[in-house]
């Protein structure tokens, strides 16, 4: 289990039959949390082990955090901006179901 499959909401069963999709270990984390505080962190305003805390971060949801960071790290002042935009973004249509967690990591540069 790792940090984007507590970020994504699978859709229910069609089938009532079928029972419900167990949630992750440590459970769901909210886009909208894990953004702002990615943002935060990015900014210098708090620590990485803030946002750990602060948000019940996994031991194995530390290495895609770590990722996000690197690729963070890596852009311009410029792209820095617009990626919270689009980590915002992404987040909000993987917690709807509207892309996978493949495309989301893809976009952010995690494995």
């Amino acid at each position: 289990m790792a940090l984007v499959d507590r970020l994504s909401r699978p859709l229910p069963p069609v089938d009532p039959d079928l029972p419900p999709v167990p949630e992750p270990p440590g459970g769901y984390l909210s886009n909208h949390a894990f953004s702002a505080a990615v943002y935060l962190w990015g900014q210098g305003i708090i620590t990485r082990a803030q946002v750990v805390a602060g948000l019940g971060l996994r031991t194995d949801d530390e290495p895609q955090l770590d990722q996000l960071k690197t690729t963070y790290n890596g852009l311009t002042t410029a792209k820095k901006d617009a990626f919270h935009g689009r980590l915002e973004a992404l987040g909000i249509l993987l917690e709807g179901n509207y892309i996978t967690a493949a495309f989301y990591k893809t976009q952010l540069g995690l494995t």
